[in-house]
């Protein structure tokens, strides 16, 4: 009898959680891109031009603050449609968690990234986006948020180069 109760309960209890599991990523998602396009942090910049494909993007920041910008590996990605950012949805049947590794660019430094996102997202059509890294420079003044602006167009390729240095 006791087996009975415990495997009638088990998926009764995944019914309950898993709705509000996925409300929680919905709200956490959509106030970073908020944030980040009412706040843009300045002292944060995207420099020099960007490299951009269907699945991922290479391009620099320089921190033109006279801190240190620490943020994560974490990031985020929105396209604009309708006057708006939205969040990019992520392939069907993803579920990822990013590492929590304490990256820093030093004051005046700046710092070339690149992020592949074809994993996460797919190819992405033709549209305009916004790559979001947010991050802080002393733990009391609050989140920055470091915006890169960009667009994918028909002619774009679909995957990056490989053929260009990286620091």
């Amino acid at each position: 009898m006791t087996k009975k109760v415990m495997a009638l309960l088990i998926p009764i209890f995944v019914l309950l959680t898993l709705p509000s599991c996925q409300a929680i990523k919905t709200r956490y998602r959509r106030p970073v891109i908020s944030a980040a396009t009412q706040n843009p942090c300045d002292e944060i910049a995207h420099v020099g031009e960007a490299i951009v494909s269907r699945t991922g993007i290479v391009f620099s920041l320089e921190n033109r603050s006279n801190y240190i910008f620490s943020y994560s590996s974490h990031w985020e990605l929105a396209y604009y449609t309708n006057g708006r950012w939205r969040p990019v949805q992520r392939l069907p049947g993803l579920n990822i968690g990013w590492t929590d590794i304490g990256l820093s660019l030093q004051a005046g430094d700046i710092r070339q990234y690149r992020q592949d996102w074809g994993w996460i997202f797919g190819e992405l059509p033709s549209g305009r986006y916004m790559f979001i890294r947010d991050g802080f420079f002393r733990m009391d003044k609050g989140r920055v948020y470091a915006i890169v602006e960009f667009f994918i167009t028909e002619d774009c390729p679909l995957y990056l180069p490989y053929d260009f240095d990286i620091e």
